[in-house]
């Protein structure tokens, strides 16, 4: 039995490069207007990734998913668009992320109001953060780059504060703070482990922008 899969070409409207296979992934043939481009005999060598130049095309690349199982074909560099590990795909992953963010701020101000009973500038402002940051998930995961940027670099603001307030503790010990230094310690590295997991997804940002204007 014969699968077959379009992929419109990037840059190129009403084009498509035409991928058939047999079950279990054998004989895959690449084809454009009806032309063969390549044919792959099994898997084992489009696990590692197949290029090859084409005259028409110019340079094409075929990569092999396990997981979601699929095919993915990049043009000249740029992905096609229903390509499986397209950045555009990836980049909305960040959500979770910026929904942990903005979980963590939403608890941090309930427990502080029922230990307070008192609505202060600092719950409000939290609140308010946690809304931009439930909004930053909302929009990153509509694929919209500048939340993204604005997520990252606002949590990583507050991170340079935090980290402010680390150093000061420890040069100024007697002052009463609001927090135990261990306690700050523990945010700081948390802080720091979020914005680990969070840079791959800056740095996809980034090449999705740069992809983005070449076309």
């Amino acid at each position: 039995m014969y699968y077959k899969k379009k992929y419109p070409l990037p840059n190129i409207e009403d084009n498509f490069l035409v991928l058939s296979w047999e079950r279990g992934y054998y004989n895959i043939e690449l084809t454009f207007n009806g032309d063969k481009l390549i044919l792959i005999d099994n898997l084992t060598k489009l696990r590692k990734g197949v290029k090859f130049i084409s005259e028409k095309l110019g340079e094409i690349e075929l990569k092999f998913n396990e997981k979601p199982t699929g095919i993915d074909i990049i043009v000249n560099g740029f992905h096609c668009e229903n390509n499986i590990n397209h950045p555009i795909n990836k980049i909305r992953n960040i959500k979770y992320i910026f929904n942990i963010i903005a979980t963590l701020s939403l608890l941090s101000v309930i427990i502080r109001y029922l230990n307070k009973q008192v609505f202060t500038f600092d719950e409000m402002f939290d609140l308010m953060l946690s809304f931009s940051f439930y909004c930053f998930a909302f929009f990153s995961s509509k694929s919209k780059i500048w939340a993204v940027y604005a997520g990252f670099f606002i949590y990583f603001l507050f991170t340079l504060v935090l980290l402010y307030n680390v150093f000061y503790i420890f040069y100024a010990p007697s002052i009463n703070n609001k927090f135990s230094i261990f306690g700050i310690i523990i945010a700081m590295a948390f802080r720091l482990m979020i914005l680990y997991f969070m840079f791959p997804y800056l740095k996809l940002a980034s090449s999705l922008k740069s992809h983005i204007n070449k076309i």
